[in-house]
């Protein structure tokens, strides 16, 4: 057997790159899921909003995702219970619920219906489960390049949504052709539920955590939870907890951007297909740019980086735009820029979350992270809701884009670099 992670326990070279790709399957579902809602907001408004005007429509769609968007809050609870009853479980159980969400908004007849069946999506993706398994399955001084590898697999199926948005939205195809998108992400979460249960092995670190705690007595939820907050590092979890705040503040822009190009920009649906694949192109090499960066550089200059030049490319996009150049292939550059910062912050704050909490705190940790960023993501929608009617989509991504210059700072002093470290030997 080969060692490819730091546990005592095991896994040869075949097996991991059989499990590498299984979680790129899953990464491509979990970023399929989350692309797909963000490239039809234009659609659903003209089916389910269309007797309002454009403004009012905007602002409803964004107060209507908002409410949605609380069923991230319960990603904390799929978290919590992979430290309960294991990663292998739970990441199946999670790929199950893309798959039957995906298959409920197909049958949406209103927009509260929509936003229902979004709700239920919004319960599943984005949980990180695979970000567990890989980082205690692979190398501590490869995990930011492992990590993003599967990322950036997982980028097809931002392609995907783009290429699957050309295929059923056209000029000439009908109100609800959106509907055509999930199918997708119906068989492909049912496949990887099968792959999960039946191919994958409960993650090595994990098993020799529980063997240890077999002789103790299993920490409570609530417990999980304060140990977080009495740790020698709980000041910069806390730093982290607040990056992921503000990054859902700014998560306005990636529901609704398409929108805002499509009507403030004059896109037509052909350029919107087109932009939409030029964003996913971009953000595969954001991807690419966090992994080596992250692993050469370190973890902190991935999230100073992203942090600063999110809220930049926001303000000249919106600049672009009132300048009547939405239609040009640099606003279009730009677009795309803010999607892969977004996504690369984001990318920052879920590893250095799994790099700086022991093993047992390590799902919990990451749910809490999750509905703090959910929380952000809901204030950001709801309160956009409310600056999109009077003020406009513009100028609400850019007072929502400000916060995270306030990351800047509390990186400097707070946060630790966590490049290369054991995860085996961290301690509460």
């Amino acid at each position: 057997m080969t060692e490819t992670s730091s546990s005592s326990l095991r896994v040869s070279k075949a097996y991991f790159r059989y499990l590498v790709f299984v979680l790129i399957l899953i990464e491509i579902l979990d970023a399929y899921t989350t692309a797909y809602p963000l490239v039809i907001p234009s659609n659903i408004i003209d089916e389910f909003l269309a007797d309002m005007d454009r403004n009012t429509a905007q602002a409803i769609f964004s107060i209507g995702a908002g409410i949605a968007t609380i069923g991230m809050y319960f990603v904390f609870v799929n978290q919590y219970m992979a430290d309960r009853i294991g990663r292998k479980k739970i990441l199946a159980f999670t790929c199950f619920g893309m798959a039957f969400a995906s298959l409920m908004m197909i049958l949406s007849t209103s927009f509260i219906m929509f936003i229902v069946f979004l709700f239920l999506l919004y319960l599943f993706f984005s949980s990180d489960i695979w970000m567990i398994y890989i980082n205690e399955e692979c190398p501590d001084d490869k995990r930011a390049i492992w990590a993003n590898i599967i990322v950036s697999g997982g980028i097809i199926g931002v392609f995907l949504s783009s290429i699957l948005r050309g295929v059923f939205i056209t000029e000439t195809s009908p109100v609800g052709a959106w509907r055509g998108l999930s199918w997708f992400a119906v068989i492909l979460g049912f496949i990887c539920t099968i792959l999960v249960l039946f191919s994958l092995k409960e993650t090595s670190t994990y098993l020799e955590h529980k063997e240890k705690e077999a002789k103790e007595k299993a920490p409570s939820f609530t417990e999980n939870v304060k140990s977080l907050f009495k740790s020698s590092r709980k000041t910069e979890y806390m730093v982290i907890l607040f990056l992921a705040l503000t990054n859902g503040l700014s998560y306005l822009f990636c529901i609704v951007g398409q929108e805002y190009m499509r009507t403030q920009g004059g896109l037509s649906e052909g350029q919107v297909n087109t932009l939409v694949l030029i964003t996913a192109a971009l953000i595969l090499a954001g991807y690419i740019t966090s992994g080596i960066t992250g692993d050469k550089i370190g973890r902190k200059f991935v999230l100073y980086f992203w942090s600063i030049l999110y809220p930049i490319l926001v303000i000249i996009l919106v600049t672009l735009v009132m300048a009547g150049m939405g239609t040009s292939i640099i606003a279009w550059l730009f677009f795309g820029l803010i999607y892969s910062a977004w996504w690369g912050l984001i990318g920052g704050i879920r590893i250095v979350t799994v790099e700086i909490v022991p093993t047992d705190k390590r799902g919990t940790a990451g749910g809490l992270r999750g509905f703090i960023s959910a929380l952000g993501i809901t204030s950001g929608l709801l309160l956009g809701g409310i600056v999109v009617f009077y003020l406009g989509l513009g100028m609400a991504f850019i007072l929502f884009s400000l916060p995270l210059f306030i990351n800047i700072p509390l990186i400097y002093k707070y946060i630790k670099e966590t490049k290369g470290i054991d995860l085996a030997s961290i301690k509460a």
